[in-house]
């Protein structure tokens, strides 16, 4: 397990910190990005990982000790989910912005945003829901066409973009509503509740962590406006949606993706583990394997090796190895393959980034705070 960690909350940022990484992704040159969302930036890493190792490059500040968010073409608020097209370019929920913005490849420190989608210039107001705004962008992920997918938060959907991308575009199809003006939540197989992430499966299918209501689906190709759910994992039905610490239960759910095995990986959140489903998947089945924790009954937090506090993002890189966000601990962790266990044992770490040695960090309140 590689790990990118900060060894105090909200200390002064440098090369080798990261404080509340929410977003993580993989360019394709295999350089690791993280949304360093405490620090109001994205960070580079580039590969072979090595103990000590310092980002090659920042975004959204001029520098690797400057942190204020702002608003502009330069600057982000709480950056979240990443990722990256076909072209490389990559894009970013610039989540407390309510917009995601494009940077295109080749990038450089401090680059400028190429690409607004949300609010219609570099200021911040209060918008009603419509086609073309966001309230608290989250997970992004393309699909097969390469169409833009973007979970909005706050108003309990998500919206596709289709190409070619312009500035200020409105979205041509939600999920989660009956249409895009509408934003209530609900527990339905076609209604969502604070949705976080999004990825798609090998035949194109969609598949949310639908946070609140401790769940994930599977929205099936094609899609439409308004469709339902065809599969729920973390609960029985498509109208419960009670949290547990159970190998069929989630709490909280956030990150989500699949393996070259096509094994699908979540980040249940508040209950500090990542749970393993291996197809063919079907309602309310059981996870095979936890990390984080000793078996699906545990719920332990904490700063060791093999220990997780709220992880929020996990992705998978080209050698196949896990990666996930510890949020809360300030920290990514890479599981190797070789080292992910068997059920009922402990993965723990091989390699350390930024640090000599495993430390205990601070464990202050985490701060967060979104306007729309």
């Amino acid at each position: 397990m590689t790990l990118i960690r900060e060894e105090q909350f909200m200390t002064t940022p440098h090369q080798v910190s990261c404080t509340l990484p929410d977003g993580i992704a993989f360019d394709k040159s295999g350089n690791l990005w993280i949304a360093d969302t405490g620090f109001n930036r994205l960070l580079e890493f580039t590969p072979p990982f090595t103990s000590g190792e310092k980002a090659t490059l920042v975004i959204g500040q001029s520098d690797f000790v400057s942190t204020t968010p702002a608003l502009s073409a330069t600057g982000l608020d709480q950056p979240y989910g990443m990722t990256f097209d076909n072209a490389g370019n990559m894009w970013v929920a610039d989540t407390n912005n309510n917009r995601i913005v494009e940077f295109k490849t080749p990038f450089t420190n401090g680059e400028a945003v190429s690409l607004v989608i949300g609010y219609p210039s570099f200021d911040k107001g209060v918008y009603p829901t419509t086609a073309g705004s966001l309230a608290a962008p989250y997970g992004l992920a393309f699909d097969k066409s390469g169409n833009l997918w973007a979970v909005d938060y706050y108003n309990n959907r998500i919206l596709e973009y289709v190409p070619p991308f312009e500035n200020q575009m409105n979205a041509s199809l939600v999920i989660g509503q009956s249409d895009l003006t509408s934003n209530s939540d609900g527990m339905t197989a076609n209604r969502l509740n604070l949705p976080s992430a999004i990825a798609f499966d090998e035949k194109g299918n969609m598949w949310v962590t639908d946070s609140l209501n401790n769940r994930a689906l599977e929205f099936s190709y094609p899609f439409s406006t308004d469709q339902s759910a065809t599969l729920v994992l973390g609960q029985t039905t498509f109208t419960t949606n009670f949290l547990g610490v159970t190998d069929n239960s989630m709490n909280t759910p956030y990150g989500i993706i699949f393996d070259k095995s096509g094994n699908l990986w979540i980040t249940d959140g508040n209950n500090a583990r990542v749970l393993e489903y291996v197809p063919p998947f079907s309602n309310g089945m059981n996870a095979s394997l936890v990390l984080g924790q000793t078996d699906f009954a545990g719920m332990h937090m904490g700063t060791s090796a093999n220990m997780l506090t709220e992880p929020y993002d996990v992705k998978v890189d080209n050698s196949g190895n896990l990666w996930v966000a510890d949020t809360d601990n300030n920290r990514v962790l890479e599981f190797a393959t070789t080292s992910v266990p068997e059920f009922g044992s402990i993965a723990s770490a091989i390699l350390v980034l930024s640090m000599v040695s495993i430390i205990i960090i601070s464990t202050k309140t985490k701060l967060r705070f979104f306007q729309f």
